[in-house]
């Protein structure tokens, strides 16, 4: 009977301490990544993940991210992205964003009202 009742606190102990452990050690990744994002003219869009068949004219493009930051912070400058898009066009109508990525396949973007 001693046996079974060091058992099931020594159970109980690494149910209870294993999920804390695994939170201190591992990061929490959604805490840590951003939505893909670009800062145009002062304002957030969000990258939408499906591709457009839309494609802008080139009197159309606005211009070129120029910088980007890591995945894990949203763009606070303006022609600033948090993925790999350093160089590619955009093109900016009707309150919308598309953009280019090096694939050369475009993305809509949509204004985003994430503040972080």
């Amino acid at each position: 009977m001693k046996r079974f009742v060091i058992c099931v606190a020594v159970l109980l102990v690494g149910v209870l301490l294993i999920p804390a452990l695994i939170d201190w050690v591992t990061p929490d990744l959604v805490d840590n990544v951003c939505p893909f994002s670009v800062k145009i003219d002062g304002q957030v869009y969000l990258t939408r993940m499906d591709s457009t068949d839309f494609r802008p004219e080139e009197d159309q493009i606005s211009g070129h991210i120029q910088s980007s930051v890591t995945i894990n912070q949203m763009p606070e400058e303006n022609d600033q992205a948090n993925f790999d898009c350093v160089g590619q066009p955009y093109a900016v109508i009707d309150g919308e964003v598309f953009l280019r990525d090096k694939g050369g396949i475009w993305y809509a973007c949509k204004p985003s009202e994430i503040t972080r």
